[in-house]
């Protein structure tokens, strides 16, 4: 696209002027994008850095690790310091996507304005076709970036799912497996024989090893 080749001159500039101020997670972020789809994002983050007040942005060039709290940045005492580290990269990595995110929608939001503009004027002055083509080229930008940002959340929200603990569900034994398969440590032995196991079975259940039948019968004579 022609205003690519512009890009990729302003790109060192933005780079540059924003390598001291840039927190190493949004570089990170920043290094996974193609140059083109990075200096539009750069130049947002200058936009938003210059106009947005502190309390404003949470995209903060001087915290790398935000100042945004959320639930899951609390550290769980049943996780590793590790876990606990990649999962919090995660969720800033997200919040600073969901930022980028807002910025790229009102831009193009605002491209797309300044497009019908000039779609209206374009019949009384011919010049206003260069400038249709320009927004047109922003435009196709605009989407192609909010697209792969889109695309690293899912990955890093797909990551963020994998490590979540899904309780099993447990294996369905036989009825009466508990009473008869039972590995009794000497502790529990004579507790395990003092409870009741008296209780009625399905009329379906199906005789095994192990299992004890016991047959009573009640009458004085045979019957014919």
């Amino acid at each position: 696209m022609k205003n690519i080749l512009g890009f990729f001159l302003l790109f060192s500039c933005f780079l540059n002027a924003f390598s001291q101020n840039i927190s190493p997670r949004f570089k990170s972020l920043l290094d996974q994008l193609p140059p083109s789809q990075r200096n539009i994002i750069l130049s947002e983050y200058q936009n938003a850095v210059s106009t947005s007040s502190p309390k404003a942005s949470t995209v903060s060039s001087n915290d790398p690790a935000l100042s945004v709290e959320s639930p899951r940045d609390l550290k769980p005492s049943s996780n590793s310091d590790e876990n606990y580290a990649k999962n919090q990269s995660r969720s800033s990595k997200l919040l600073i996507l969901g930022e980028l995110e807002s910025l790229i929608e009102q831009d193009l939001e605002q491209s797309k304005l300044k497009l019908g503009t000039i779609t209206l004027k374009q019949s009384e002055d011919p010049l206003a076709v260069n400038g249709r083509t320009l927004i047109l080229d922003r435009i196709y930008d605009l989407e192609e970036v909010l697209r792969n940002i889109r695309k690293r959340q899912l990955e890093l929200v797909e990551k963020e799912t994998k490590t979540l603990y899904l309780e099993q569900t447990p294996d369905l034994f036989p009825f009466g497996y508990d009473a008869f398969n039972r590995n009794l440590s000497s502790s529990d032995y004579e507790r395990h024989y003092m409870k009741d196991y008296n209780f009625a079975i399905p009329s379906d259940y199906k005789i095994g090893p192990g299992d004890l039948l016991e047959v009573q019968f009640y009458g004085q004579e045979e019957a014919q």
